[in-house]
């Protein structure tokens, strides 16, 4: 069984952030071998232009003369930021940091997200209350830091929680009081936690019929 998640826009300009989730263990093994000093990661990368379309720039570089992937100028500037791997044979190769990559893009098949067990410490008590990760991974990737998020069936507040955590505004409504007796408790605790890590909050008010 799966559920179906639905991105609708009322136009082309829809905000929409790719996502990513880590490497696998396997994929790290493979491509991401070698270690600085420091301890950071990296996988070292072709640099000459053989069978690159549009061709590429022959010059010599270190006494070894190839068709290169970039200009001169390009690989003196790879050289002064330290981005260049020398072989035990000579080669010259490019270093991609483990760190600077963003990871695998993350398909339309979420498999990564569990259910919220009976264990869990964001648990309510609500009976349709979704897991933060999940509506953190939908927010994210629908909405920029001080856009406006709306639910109107907010049930736990889950969608309220995760969106003042990610320094969103929003507006959350609902017809069941215990829905909004959970949701104001929720929020209450998101605010205390907020200060307490020495971070922004907005201040929030409960209103009651209100006409739409």
């Amino acid at each position: 069984m799966q559920n179906t998640i639905l991105f609708v826009s009322k136009s082309e300009k829809a905000i929409w952030n790719q996502q990513y989730q880590a490497y696998d263990a396997d994929y790290l093994e493979q491509h991401y071998q070698k270690t600085e000093i420091d301890g950071r990661r990296f996988e070292d990368d072709n640099l000459t232009g053989y069978g690159l379309k549009g061709g590429g720039y022959t010059y010599e570089w270190k006494g070894v003369t190839k068709l290169w992937r970039c200009p001169m100028s390009t690989m003196e500037r790879l050289e002064s930021e330290g981005r260049l791997y020398y072989t035990k044979s000579g080669g010259v190769r490019y270093k991609r940091y483990l760190d600077e990559m963003p990871g695998v893009p993350i398909s339309d098949l979420w498999t990564d997200i569990s259910r919220l067990n009976s264990q869990a410490l964001e648990k309510h008590g609500y009976p349709t209350q979704k897991p933060e990760a999940l509506l953190e991974r939908i927010i994210t990737a629908s909405s920029n830091p001080g856009d406006l998020v709306a639910d109107f069936f907010v049930g736990s507040g889950t969608t309220a929680a995760v969106a003042e955590k990610l320094g969103r505004k929003w507006i959350a409504t609902d017809l069941g009081k215990f829905a909004i007796h959970t949701t104001r408790k929720r929020m209450i605790g998101v605010q205390r936690q907020l200060k307490k890590d020495g971070q922004n909050y907005r201040a929030f008010e409960i209103l009651g019929d209100v006409p739409i």
